[in-house]
């Protein structure tokens, strides 16, 4: 039950009489072959072989009082969780719910929470846990509130993979309030992250003898798992501005999205059209020409005017047939007129076109930058896991701490044996804050006949 655990989910108190031992059977799974599976039955593979953890019902976990005892405090749960992060948390329950069932698993977790507890790793773990750890937040959440805001699922076979999203079909009452958390969910999941890039230096200089550990916090040239992330970091923090985004005012940069970049490269060539084409007209068409010149100048060249791009020009100077008057301005010889031509009209109707595409893809700017990191999801949540599993290791090390405990010793049973446990001076860490020590005797009890014993 939950007193007769160690520091890794196992908790016993002994004395000088020797560690708690159980003995449990020795398993050598077996892969099955198409050949040998006939109706779904695997010869040579026990049941045993095909668990990797404990199943505990309700009801057991109710009477062993591992997540509550009526309220938190005083559960097994309470004694155990110093975590640091929600993720970390989240992941020392389900070890809880969900004990490891065979020896060579249980080890090397027990292996990895010794290490963390008297090795090499104890000063960078407390480090890690006040300088990282307690500064990432809830990394799996945040991931996951990404991944909704990015459109990742929709799209399939459609080059717009935001296209049909359903946030595009919404209507946002408080649209403001909305970008601003999604831009501070995101924000918080940049820093998160840029924090746990520390975690490979806090542990660089030691020798881990662990394997768990080692692929914990060794990034993958050193042999582990910790994804290298810093250049794709950078990357997001070089090309998202936060405060212009909680703004609405966020623009794509280039090489974010092809479809904006397009329409830019649009605009600007037909701008660099119509500069040609006016030094055309001064030198070959109109009259007279420095005059011409001088004063030929573009109006409404907003991209939220109307009657973009017209020509302005004295009405003094000849001008050919296509130049339609639009408007004047004075009177006299000062007079001006302003004038579309039939070649200026075919570039805007190009230069509209382009503008709307631009108009829209800005739109979708944070959006495209969701889609983005959500690409890279699979680095992301790799960090997340690493963080989680030496958060969770660092909270058990804590409680392995404590005076009195000690790491239960698990034996080899051969198949022919029954299972035992020996437990000598066992104590109950949920009941002993409760009661004093004269009025609670430790116990000592062994169930099973075991080899040697």
């Amino acid at each position: 039950d939950d007193d007769n655990n160690d520091a890794d989910g196992n908790q016993v108190n002994d004395d000088d009489n020797g560690p708690s031992q159980i003995v449990a059977p020795s398993m050598t799974p077996t892969t099955p072959t198409p050949g040998n599976a006939i109706a779904g039955i695997v010869p040579n593979t026990t049941a045993e072989d095909l668990i990797n953890n404990m199943s505990l019902d309700g009801t057991t976990l109710h009477n062993l009082e591992s997540l509550t005892n009526n309220k938190v405090q005083g559960s097994l749960w309470s004694k155990i969780n110093f975590t640091k992060m929600p993720h970390g948390s989240r992941l020392l329950r389900a070890w809880l719910l969900r004990p490891l069932f065979r020896k060579a698993d249980i080890d090397r977790r027990a292996d990895a929470v010794a290490e963390l507890k008297s090795g090499a790793a104890t000063m960078p773990l407390r480090e890690a846990q006040q300088q990282v750890l307690s500064k990432m937040g809830d990394l799996e959440r945040l991931l996951s509130r990404v991944h909704s805001m990015s459109g990742a699922g929709y799209g399939s076979g459609n080059t717009d993979a935001t296209a049909i999203h359903p946030s595009e079909r919404a209507v946002l009452y408080e649209s403001d309030q909305y970008t601003k958390r999604k831009v501070a969910d995101f924000s918080k999941v940049l820093n998160g992250l840029k924090v746990a890039c520390r975690i490979p230096d806090l542990f660089a200089d030691i020798d881990i003898k662990s394997g768990l550990l080692r692929k914990i916090v060794r990034a993958k040239p050193d042999g582990g798992c910790f994804p290298e992330m810093t250049e794709e970091l950078d990357w997001f923090f070089d090309n998202f501005d936060c405060s212009k985004a909680a703004k609405g005012t966020f623009e794509p940069t280039r090489g974010m999205d092809e479809a904006y970049d397009a329409a830019c490269d649009a605009v600007d060539n037909i701008c660099t059209q119509l500069e040609d084409y006016k030094e055309e007209m001064c030198n070959t068409v109109l009259r007279p020409r420095q005059t011409a010149r001088s004063a030929w100048k573009y109006i409404n060249i907003k991209p939220e005017s109307k009657d973009k791009y017209l020509i302005e020009l004295p009405a003094s100077i000849e001008v050919p047939n296509d130049f339609v008057v639009k408007g004047k301005r004075g009177s006299g010889a000062k007079q001006v007129n302003k004038y579309r031509s039939s070649i200026v009209l075919e570039m805007m109707e190009d230069y509209e076109a382009a503008l709307e595409i631009q108009k829209k893809r800005k739109a979708k700017g944070m959006q495209l930058i969701f889609a983005k990191f959500d690409n890279l999801r699979s680095k992301w949540a790799a960090a997340a896991q690493a963080t989680a599993l030496l958060d969770a290791l660092g909270s058990l090390a804590k409680v392995a701490e404590t005076p009195g405990y000690c790491r239960t010793t698990i034996l080899g049973c051969p198949a022919n044996s029954d299972p035992c446990i020996k437990i000598v001076q066992e104590r109950r860490p949920c009941v002993e804050n409760t009661a004093s020590a004269n009025e609670f005797h430790p116990q000592r009890f062994r169930v099973g006949i075991g080899a040697g014993w």
